[in-house]
């Protein structure tokens, strides 16, 4: 019989109330997990981070990233580092704000012995993201299958990662100028052979204010100043474009190699 993986949450060490809260959801589903120290980062200083990329942050996005936010990228580095020093094949990692669905466990446990070749999956449940074009490449359970999304939608409350994962993602943070989600979702940035579960299994729970503690709302330059101010406009548009040829050129082009794969998990 599999055994089920290691289940890591992160969560900051006096978030009390969203501890209590997900330990009650997942021991009611039979879940083991370990408590998983957050790193706050909402004193850092962000533009001195030596592995931080301000510059071209800036030139995108108009602004720093947050403290809040490099301690979430910390964190999922950690755990993936982790991965690696201890040679976990595989682990579920979740944020303290997820909602699992109850069949959960199932698909994990048929994830860990599916044939077909996944390096991260993101347990991705917003309406929004089940009406996403994306390509069916496994059936897991009778009820769930992995896919392939077209685009990018943001989130790391829920997820899976596999050892050969885990490394790909360590080396995709070792230089940094976006969220890790951003990041994650982004295999021309990550090098991460990404995927999703249908129906979607986990959603946030957003009785609670975020952790990363701001929005990130990029309309405004406000951390750009001088000449820079006024090329914004001209390298936020182009951040968008590339960013749409490249999800397009990376769905479509690993069209072929999802069609092959199929063909072996038969």
């Amino acid at each position: 019989m599999t055994s089920f993986p290691p289940v890591f949450v992160i969560s900051l060490s006096g978030a009390l109330d969203r501890r209590e809260k997900i330990k009650s959801r997942l021991d009611a589903q039979n879940i083991p997990f370990i408590f998983f120290d957050a790193v706050d980062g909402r004193s850092f200083d962000v533009p001195s981070l030596p592995f931080y990329d301000g510059t071209r942050r800036r030139a995108f996005f108009g602004r720093d990233m947050t403290g809040g936010e490099i301690g979430c990228l910390l964190s999922h580095k950690q755990i993936a580092q982790k991965m690696i020093n201890e040679e976990i094949p595989f682990a579920v990692v979740l944020e303290d704000d997820a909602v699992l669905q109850p069949e959960f466990k199932e698909v994990v446990l048929s994830l860990m012995v599916t044939s077909y070749p996944w390096e991260l999956v993101r347990f991705l449940g917003s309406n929004k993201v089940s009406k996403l074009r994306q390509r069916t490449v496994a059936h897991l359970t009778p009820t769930h299958r992995l896919t392939r999304l077209s685009t990018a939608p943001g989130g790391t409350h829920a997820l899976m990662l596999s050892l050969s994962g885990a490394r790909k993602l360590v080396k995709s943070l070792s230089h940094v100028a976006f969220p890790v989600d951003m990041i994650m979702s982004r295999p021309w940035i990550s090098g991460l052979d990404l995927y999703t579960v249908q129906p979607g299994l986990a959603v946030q729970d957003l009785s609670f204010e975020s952790s990363i503690g701001t929005s990130r709302n990029h309309k405004d330059p406000v951390d750009v100043t001088g000449w820079p101010r006024w090329i914004f406009p001209i390298t936020k548009r182009w951040f968008k474009i590339t960013d749409v040829i490249m999800k397009r050129l990376t769905y479509w082009g690993a069209w072929m190699r999802d069609k092959n794969n199929r063909s072996l998990t038969r």
